[in-house]
C-alpha cells in the first residue's frame, strides 16, 4: 500500500488536497476489491473442503456397509456348517443305534455278516456319498454371465443382457433377455460389474420384479478413460421372482456400457446362499 501510495503521490502536487484525497479514495477502492476477491477465494476453499469431507464420509459409510455384509455372510456360513455337522452326527448316531438293535435280535449266525457291514459303514465315513452329492447338485443354483461386446442401449430402465454364460447351475438364467428366474425361495447373493466408456456415466440398478433393490454408478464423465463399478446385494427371493440388472429408471446414463470378450467384462452373477 505504501509503494502504491508513493507512486500515486509522485504525479501530484501535495499542495492540492483534492488530488491527494482522490488518490487515497482510489487506493481504498483497490484495497476493497482485493479484499472481496480474497473473501471469494476463501468461500470457494471452504465449499471445496466441505464437499471433500462429505465424499470421504460417504466412502467410509460404504466401506462400513460392505464390512457388515461380509460379517453377516460369515455368520450365515458358520451357522450352515454347524447345522451340517450336527446333522451328520445325528445320522451317524442313528445308524449306530439301529445296527446295535438289529444285532441283539438277529440270530448268532448273522453276527459275522453284521460286523462286516458295520466295518464297511465306518470305513465309508468321510467319503462322498454319490447319491447325496447328486441330490445336492440337483438343488444347486448359481450363474455367471458377461457381455461379449459394448452395449449402447443406455436409455432409462433398459434391461442389460449379459449374453455369454460361463456358469448356469440350475439353468435359471436366460442369456437372451438377461433375466434370472428364481427356481426356489431362499436367500440369494447377486453381484454385477459395469464399465463406462471414457467421458461416460453409467448408472445401474438390480431389480426384483421391476422393483429396485440396489444401485451402482460408473462415472468417467470428466475423464478420458474407462471406469468400473460393482454392486452386491444379499436378499430373500421367492420362487418365480424375476431378477435382472437395468439402467437406472430415474437417473440418465451417458455413453456405452463397455465390455469385451478378451479384455475386461461387464458381468452379472448370482447364487443361492441358503
Amino acid at each position: 500500500c505504501c509503494v502504491l501510495l508513493a507512486n500515486e503521490a509522485n504525479g501530484f502536487d501535495f499542495g492540492d488536497g483534492d488530488i491527494l484525497s482522490s488518490a487515497f479514495q482510489e487506493l481504498l477502492v483497490k484495497i476493497q476489491e482485493q479484499g472481496a476477491k480474497i473473501a471469494s477465494l476463501e468461500d470457494t476453499i471452504r465449499a471445496d473442503r466441505r464437499d471433500f469431507n462429505e465424499k470421504i464420509e460417504k466412502s467410509n459409510l460404504k466401506v462400513q456397509g460392505l464390512e457388515k455384509t461380509v460379517e453377516s455372510l460369515k455368520r450365515i456360513i458358520a451357522e450352515m456348517e454347524n447345522k451340517q455337522v450336527a446333522n451328520n452326527q445325528d445320522k451317524i448316531s442313528s445308524q449306530t443305534e439301529n445296527n446295535t438293535t438289529a444285532e441283539i435280535v438277529r440270530p448268532i449266525g448273522t453276527n459275522v455278516a453284521l460286523n462286516a457291514s458295520l466295518q464297511d459303514q465306518h470305513a465309508g465315513i468321510g467319503r462322498v456319498n454319490p447319491k447325496r452329492a447328486a441330490a445336492a447338485a440337483a438343488h444347486s443354483v448359481a450363474f455367471h454371465a458377461f457381455m461379449s461386446q459394448p452395449d449402447a442401449s443406455t436409455d432409462l430402465g433398459q434391461t442389460m443382457v449379459f449374453d455369454t454364460v460361463l456358469t448356469n447351475a440350475g439353468s435359471s438364467y436366460n442369456q437372451r433377455d438377461g433375466v434370472f428366474t428364481a427356481p426356489t425361495a431362499g436367500v440369494y447373493v447377486f453381484h454385477w460389474v459395469t464399465y463406462s466408456q471414457h467421458q461416460g456415466d453409467v448408472i445401474t440398478e438390480l431389480v426384483v420384479n421391476s422393483v429396485s433393490r440396489g444401485c451402482s454408478r460408473s462415472d468417467s464423465h470428466t475423464l478420458d478413460e474407462h471406469h468400473a463399478s460393482s454392486g452386491l446385494v444379499v436378499l430373500h427371493v421367492s420362487q418365480g421372482d424375476l431378477v435382472s440388472v437395468r439402467t437406472h429408471s430415474v437417473w440418465h446414463s451417458i455413453g456405452k456400457v463397455m465390455s469385451f470378450d478378451d479384455y475386461y467384462r461387464s458381468s452379472f452373477s448370482g447364487w443361492l446362499l441358503v
